[in-house]
């Protein structure tokens, strides 16, 4: 919907150097200043940096934590809980809850940097979606000020658009595709209500349910998750298995084991204490609460697939509200239609159409957002999982996807009219003093119009929290290295005038004189040949030299001729010498039974600069540990 949109939408364009130079100025302020507008551009940068460089992505994951109702939110915001002996009646009401959480920013912040962390460490690197080779994550912060992700993820194949468009076209691949789909996201709730099974001794086998199931199975196959060391009266099988209160009037859960006698291969039934007391209970836990089902307790599949239904049950289902249709005009005519495509046509059976690769899979409930076992789970709350397939439609989406988890607060045209403010404001300013500098005027204005941007800029407790705590407002796999490509080019463009002028001068000494010698964009441009430099020392700091990463490519060791000059920035950084440095290049030109001999890990490889280098004495080119993602910076590469 929003990409028809936006190719439907008509724009007119007018340009102003001077504009363009102070909004350029605004942006290298603000994309140092975390959480501003201009630093989610700079991570949208980032993001197309990892693209170019590992291909699209696969798969486009939001994931929101549940603060409000989380033990650990709590207990981080001062709560006095054991985690590992947890009473529900210690977990207050859910009002109560928001009240303590909403006041403690930065217990909200440390909850969601570290089960973030964790999920990522261990789920999604661990495997749950499959091998990944890198992932890219930005945080938002929502209405209420608490925090959630949005994360991009790229499978660990080498398939090129084209390899997927030919192997789309064999049986086999699509049914492994599609058998894979369907492991990774869900998009109902059949394959955890349709059976159910019980571990024990008198109950062998499966026994097939109705399509959905009523609160009371739920509560059955919930009755034995360890409620956090609520001590448990167990009696006898078929009796009543209940929790007691610790006062009278606190409230509590209640379990029942049903009697395996009950049973038939058709219906299950709860015995009637338990209805009663599931009944009782049942608007008084939320299942966010409720710690996450552990492996290795008994009945552990049939508890997990219970605790997956009451959460998809209450939190990712989805409730049209205003959110749904804030696109929607009346005035245009319109048609009202939820943005989030809610409710979604019923599939019966999941398919591929190897013509066109549009990918069709199965769902038996129109309201269930997609989500994945195993991550709602973790967050205990909504999330919403999407499967990037190739093609121009993949490329064109993905763009929509790293504009739209980048997006910032203030609009376009609210960005100008709090310039034109600035501007005029700062004016003012000079009719009065008029002593100042060029240089002082252009610093003030800069700034003035930054700190007017800012000051409208909406950041919750929590975000502010999060970057005083010094943790990221983003989560990634890899890291990066600016490649300023404006400087490279302008040396490449003045090498060919030069070249370009001698070879006039050589035509004119024939008598033979063309016209079109220079480009008409060279010849227009006054700065073309003005190449940026870094102030540097050389000879141990005795004298300072012009350097770039330009110069630091053209004058490389011989031993990486071969090498381009993204991979040069990707692998090798340049770094000043020391005593571990030259200990490391005397060996290396030692014997090679020292280098068998040597223990440990092998240091990382070094380079020299040739003597054309105007800092051979002082510094060498070293490799990094992990290769970084050049983020190029300048003109756009011509296609």
């Amino acid at each position: 919907m929003a990409l028809n949109k936006s190719a439907k939408t008509t724009c007119s364009s007018t340009s102003n150097v001077s504009l363009n130079k102070l909004l350029n100025h605004i942006k290298t302020i603000g994309g140092r200043v975390m959480g501003s507008a201009y630093s989610r551009t700079a991570l949208r940068t980032r993001i197309h940096a990892l693209i170019y460089n590992q291909g699209l992505p696969s798969i486009f994951l939001t994931l929101n934590p549940a603060d409000i109702h989380s033990p650990v939110a709590l207990y981080f915001a001062g709560a006095k809980l054991d985690l590992d002996n947890i009473q529900i009646e210690q977990l207050m009401t859910t009002y109560k809850r928001a009240e303590i959480i909403a006041s403690h920013p930065v217990a909200i912040a440390k909850f969601f940097h570290l089960l973030i962390t964790n999920i990522l460490d261990t789920m999604i690197v661990g495997g749950v979606l499959g091998p990944i080779k890198a992932y890219f994550g930005t945080v938002e912060n929502q209405g209420r000020g608490s925090l959630h992700l949005h994360l991009l993820i790229w499978l660990d194949h080498d398939f090129k658009p084209s390899d997927l468009k030919e192997k789309i076209q064999n049986g086999d691949f699509r049914e492994k595709l599609k058998a894979y789909l369907e492991d990774i996201i869900k998009e109902d709730l059949d394959e955890f209500k349709g059976k159910r099974t019980f571990e024990n001794s008198d109950i062998l086998g499966v026994y097939v349910t109705p399509s959905r199931l009523s609160r009371d199975d739920i509560y059955s196959a919930l009755k034995t998750i360890d409620l956090s060391g609520l001590e448990q009266d167990t009696c006898n099988f078929g009796n009543i298995r209940s929790t007691p209160m610790k006062q009278q009037s606190s409230s509590s859960i209640s379990f029942a084991t049903p009697s395996p006698k009950r049973y038939s291969e058709t219906t299950l039934y709860a015995q009637p204490n338990y209805a009663t007391n599931a009944s009782r209970n049942e608007s008084k836990i939320i299942p966010a609460c409720l710690p996450t089902p552990n492996p290795s307790s008994p009945n552990f599949a049939s508890r997990f697939r219970a605790d997956i239904v009451q959460l998809v049950e209450s939190n990712n289902i989805h409730k049209h509200s205003d959110t749904c249709y804030k696109y929607w005009n009346s005035n245009r005519g319109d048609k009202k239609t939820c943005r989030m495509r809610m409710p979604r046509k019923l599939v019966s059976n999941s398919t591929i159409d190897p013509a066109t690769g549009n990918i069709c899979m199965r769902r038996s409930d129109p309201w269930i957002n997609n989500f994945n076992e195993y991550l709602i789970a973790a967050c205990r709350s909504n999330m919403d999982i999407k499967f990037i397939w190739s093609g121009s439609d993949a490329k064109a989406l993905v763009y929509y996807i790293t504009d739209y988890v980048t997006k910032t607060s203030l609009s376009f045209h609210d960005t100008f009219s709090l310039v034109q403010k600035s501007i005029t404001s700062v004016q003012n300013l000079w009719n009065q003093t008029n002593n100042e500098s060029a240089i002082e005027k252009s610093r003030k204005l800069v700034l003035r119009c930054y700190n007017m941007l800012a000051s409208q800029q909406e950041l919750s407790g929590v975000q502010v929290a999060s970057y005083l705590m010094n943790w990221d407002d983003h989560y990634t796999t890899h890291r990066f290295q600016g490649l300023f490509l404006i400087q490279t080019e302008r040396f490449l463009q003045t090498q060919l005038n030069e070249t370009r002028v001698q070879q006039k001068s050589e035509i004119a000494a024939h008598d033979v004189i063309k016209s079109d010698i220079y480009d008409d964009e060279t010849m227009g441009n006054d700065n073309n040949d003005e190449e940026n430099f870094q102030i540097h020392s050389a000879e141990h700091d005795k004298k300072y030299v012009l350097v770039n990463t330009r110069i630091d490519y053209q004058y490389r060791s011989d031993n990486l001729n071969r090498m381009c000059l993204y991979d040069f920035v990707s692998i090798f950084y340049k770094k000043k010498m020391n005593t571990t440095d030259l200990k490391y290049l005397s060996k290396t030109a030692g014997s090679m039974e020292e280098k068998i001999t040597q223990k440990g890990r092998p240091p990382n490889e070094r380079f020299l600069f040739p003597k054309q280098h105007p800092q051979v004495t002082t510094y060498l080119m070293m490799k990094y540990s992990e290769h970084h993602v050049p983020v190029l910076y300048g003109p756009q590469i011509p296609r």
